[in-house]
């Protein structure tokens, strides 16, 4: 929200704000104010949520695993031995989805080009 404002802000010069420090001539709008006004014209046609991330089954066990292995308080050398082996297996997935997601792109990138 405090993007769009600013970025509205910066579109119309002729307003001055009461947090940018550029002095502009003309009416005043304040950050509340344009909440306002977008939420009482903008509220059904614009909705904003938390961003999120989409996770694999893969990393979703290891996550559960590893908080598990760690809130135990008396582990064993066998169960520390785990977690290392969980975040190195967990390390080495992140990069490989990594190199697909960049060659993923690549691929869209390439066939929009073509489709041009």
């Amino acid at each position: 929200m405090r993007q769009m404002w600013s970025e509205f802000v910066h579109e119309h010069p002729n307003l001055t704000t009461t947090s940018l420090k550029n002095k502009n001539s003309g009416p005043v709008i304040s950050f509340s104010t344009f909440r306002n006004i977008f939420n009482r014209e903008l509220k059904d046609v614009v909705r904003f949520r938390k961003f999120r991330v989409d996770t694999c089954q893969e990393c979703d066990k290891c996550k559960k695993r590893l908080d598990n292995l760690r809130s135990l308080n008396n582990r064993s050398s066998k169960q520390d031995n785990e977690i290392r082996d969980l975040i190195s297996r967990r390390s080495l997935h992140l990069r490989e989805s990594e190199v697909r997601f960049a060659s993923l792109r690549y691929d869209v990138t390439v066939l929009a080009e073509k489709v041009y």
